[in-house]
Parts: C-alpha cells; sequence; structure tokens
C-alpha cells in the first residue's frame, strides 16, 4: 500500500498488488448519545461545509493518536458540549463506508451532570440542543435528521433500551 495523498486528517492510499483499490485512512471517532430524566436527546447543531448547511448530529469527533475511546469520548463531549461524563457504555462499534473507508465510528451511551463551558476547536460553529426522543424518531423519518451515525446511534437506544416501547 502506498499513499498518494495526505492532508490534515486524511491519507488517501493505493493498493500496490494486483487487485486495484483505492480507500481514505481517517482517524476512528467517537460518538455519545445522552438522554436525560426527560427523555430528551443531546444533539449538537453543526454547520457542514461540505454541504453548506446545518445539521443536527450526536456530539463526537476524532481519537487523537495513542488516546483510548474511552478518553476520546470524555474529551470530545466536554469539548462540544460542556457536559463531564459520569457515565460511558460502548453500544457499537460501525464502519460508515466499508468500501471507501478504514474509519470505525464507536457510539456510546453517555450521562453526566455537571456542565462547563463548551471549549471548541477552533473554527467549529456548535449549538447543543436537547429534543424529545419522540421528536428526533420522527425527524429521522421525515429526513431532517440524515447523519449516518446519529441515526444509527438513536434507533439502537430505542431497540436496546425499549425506551419507546410504543413506537
Amino acid at each position: 500500500m502506498k499513499s498518494i495523498f495526505k492532508k490534515e486528517n486524511i491519507t488517501v492510499i493505493e493498493s500496490d498488488n494486483d487487485l486495484p483499490l483505492v480507500y481514505i485512512s481517517h482517524p476512528n471517532t467517537v460518538v455519545g448519545i445522552f438522554i436525560n430524566k426527560d427523555n430528551e436527546i443531546l444533539l449538537v447543531e453543526q454547520f457542514r461545509r461540505i454541504f453548506n448547511k446545518t445539521f443536527l448530529e450526536l456530539p463526537g469527533g476524532l481519537i487523537k493518536d495513542n488516546e483510548s475511546i474511552n478518553t476520546a469520548i470524555k474529551r470530545e463531549y466536554l469539548e462540544e458540549t460542556g457536559y463531564i461524563l459520569d457515565e460511558i457504555e460502548l453500544i457499537t462499534s460501525i464502519i460508515p463506508s466499508i468500501g471507501l473507508s478504514d474509519e470505525i465510528i464507536n457510539i456510546f451511551k453517555v450521562s453526566g451532570k455537571k456542565q462547563i463551558e463548551q471549549s471548541l476547536d477552533i473554527g467549529e460553529d456548535i449549538s447543543i440542543k436537547w429534543l424529545p426522543f419522540e421528536e428526533c424518531l420522527s425527524m429521522i423519518e421525515k429526513k431532517e435528521i440524515i447523519d449516518a451515525k446519529t441515526v444509527i446511534g438513536i434507533l439502537l437506544m430505542k431497540n436496546k433500551y425499549s425506551l419507546l416501547n410504543s413506537v
């Protein structure tokens, strides 16, 4: 395998064997789904330049070099939401684009009580939104929440934890 392009966190790699293969090497990531006592989900509203629009997403981000996934989710949650997490539970790990990238997204169920100020990375413009669980499910059906990791996380919580038996 040889690197044919590298910039920041992205490397495009080409195979050097008989079977042609080009893929993107991307750092693994973490996201967390936080559901409060009122059955609301904590989402972030973030502008994504590639689509030139704002999306609702689960908070999370890149795992830094030599950082554990547990440390990464705590750091990312603090940065994006200001919440200090008390509990984290890995729900699943997914490969969002198995034929294009080697990225793995680790999805956690998280909770915390103490919130301090966000410490966003340079260039991040993120606002926090608490939305009722049922409304999030409706927004998925209406294609208003379309980020894959967010859709998967919310639907897994519905199924795994039977949060809405009537839906």
